[in-house]
C-alpha cells in the first residue's frame, strides 16, 4: 500500500472557492507568485493531464525532498486542479517549470490571478517606517464587481428592503478585507439612491463578516481550512 500523500502531493481541490482560500492563505503568503493556469478540454480525461504535468516537472516528491531542494535554492512548485481547471504556481528560484513556461508565466505582483470572480494578487503595503512589504490581496475582480454593483443599483428603489437585504446577505463572496471594502462601497451607492428617493437606508450588518470553514482537498477527510486570524488584505 502506498503511503498517504503529503500535503504537497495533493492536487485535487474540492471547488474553486476552496482553491481561492488555499492559494490566498497558504501559498501567496509563503512566496508563491509565479503562475500558469489552464483549462483541460471537456473531452479529455483530466487525470492524464495530472500525470503529464506531475511527471514532467518532477512534482511527485516527499516533503523531505521538497525541503532539501528548498534549502539548495530551488523553487517550490504546486500543481492544483478543480474539475478541468488547473493552476501551477511557484516561488522564486530555478526549476524546470520556470524554464519551460517562461514565455507564458505570470507574476502575481503584476498580473492578478482571476478565479471564480476573485482577483488574487500580491500588493506592496507601505509601513509607517516608509518601507514597503508585499502582502496577498483577495478582492472581487473588477468586471464582476461592476456587474454586481449595476445589479443592485438597478433594484435599489424598485425592490423591498427585505428583498435587498436578503440579496446583499447572499452575495457569494467571502469577507476578505478588500471584498468587505468593495461591498461597503456598493452599499453606500445603493443607500445614496434609496435616500434620494425617500426610502430607508440599509445598515452594514446585512453582510456576513465571518469566513466559513472550507475543506480543500478531495482526498482529505479530516482537514478543514478555517478562516485565518488575519484575513489577507
Amino acid at each position: 500500500m502506498e503511503p498517504k500523500a503529503s500535503r504537497g502531493n495533493q492536487w485535487l481541490v474540492q471547488s474553486r472557492a476552496a482553491l481561492v482560500r488555499y492559494v490566498a492563505a497558504n501559498l501567496l503568503t509563503h512566496g508563491y507568485r509565479w503562475y500558469v493556469t489552464g483549462q483541460i478540454p471537456e473531452h479529455k480525461d483530466p487525470a492524464l493531464t495530472d500525470d503529464a504535468i506531475l511527471d514532467r516537472y518532477g512534482l511527485r516528491i516527499t516533503k523531505w525532498e521538497r525541503a532539501r531542494k528548498k534549502r539548495a535554492g530551488w523553487a517550490s512548485v504546486r500543481y492544483l486542479r478543480v474539475d478541468q481547471y488547473f493552476l501551477l504556481i511557484a516561488t522564486d528560484g530555478p526549476h524546470p517549470f520556470r524554464t519551460a513556461e517562461q514565455a507564458v508565466i505570470k507574476d502575481a505582483r503584476r498580473t492578478p490571478l482571476i478565479v471564480d470572480g476573485y482577483s488574487l494578487s500580491i500588493r506592496k503595503q507601505m509601513l509607517g517606517t516608509g518601507r514597503g512589504v508585499w502582502r496577498p490581496s483577495v478582492r472581487i475582480e473588477r468586471s464582476t464587481y461592476m456587474q454586481l454593483r449595476a445589479y443592485f443599483l438597478e433594484h435599489a428603489v424598485h425592490r423591498s428592503e427585505d428583498w435587498l437585504r436578503r440579496e446583499l446577505h447572499n452575495v457569494p463572496f467571502e469577507p476578505y478585507q478588500p471584498v468587505v471594502r468593495q461591498l461597503h462601497a456598493l452599499l453606500q451607492a445603493l443607500n445614496k439612491a434609496r435616500k434620494r428617493a425617500g426610502y430607508t437606508v440599509i445598515g452594514y450588518d446585512v453582510f456576513r463578516y465571518r469566513m466559513r470553514p472550507i475543506r480543500v482537498f478531495v482526498d482529505d477527510t479530516d482537514v478543514v481550512v478555517k478562516a485565518p486570524h488575519k484575513v489577507p488584505r
